[in-house]
């Protein structure tokens, strides 16, 4: 059996990246930024929920979803709304 190029792969330097791909430089405007639209597994990790329970809180109309061309994609700020909708915060109980 052959083995794939890609096992075992590190990955590329910034200077390395550069050499690979040249002319396709980072945007400096993007650069370190966040990543906005998630994917369903990365949403899923962002709320510490399985990808069903997401599948199901969009279902229910619970939480917003992002269609880009055949992808369904999780806006992060929708994501901290839905947190902050549902953040319990405990209560005193005056006598």
């Amino acid at each position: 059996m052959k083995a794939n190029r890609w096992d075992g792969a590190q990955p590329l330097s910034a200077s390395a990246e550069e050499q690979a791909h040249p002319g396709h430089e980072k945007d400096p405007v993007t650069e370190g930024m966040p990543q906005r639209l998630l994917s369903i597994s990365a949403a899923a990790e962002y709320l510490g929920v399985s990808r069903a329970t997401v599948e199901r809180l969009v279902f229910r109309g619970e939480l917003p979803m992002v269609k880009v061309g055949g992808s369904t994609r999780y806006d992060v700020e929708d994501l901290d709304g839905f947190i902050a909708i549902n953040r319990c915060r405990n209560r005193r109980r005056s006598a």
